[in-house]
């Protein structure tokens, strides 16, 4: 991502989210952009996470699953990212 044109307000960020994932094919293309931007992604937690919640509810949406939750969703693909969520203090 070009930090020139990095999304800085709640809405490019949101606008941002929504083409990431409206634009990727499946679940596996999505990683693969994903991986691929995973530091910068890091750098910018609140857009992550945003990402990250709206593949779990087009994931949910893909697979017809209604016994699971968004958050159900979003700890499956933290796991496929081989990622875990730490605490550290400043």
């Amino acid at each position: 991502m070009n930090t020139a044109n990095a999304p800085v307000t709640k809405e490019q960020m949101e606008a941002f989210a929504i083409r990431l994932t409206d634009g990727s094919p499946d679940h596996d293309a999505w990683l693969s952009i994903i991986r691929y931007g995973l530091g910068t992604l890091l750098e910018n937690q609140p857009l992550f996470i945003e990402i990250v919640f709206r593949e779990s509810a087009k994931q949910l949406e893909r697979k017809g699953i209604t016994s699971r939750v968004i958050a159900d969703e979003a700890r499956a693909i933290f796991d496929e990212l081989g990622l875990r969520l730490e605490v550290a203090s400043k």
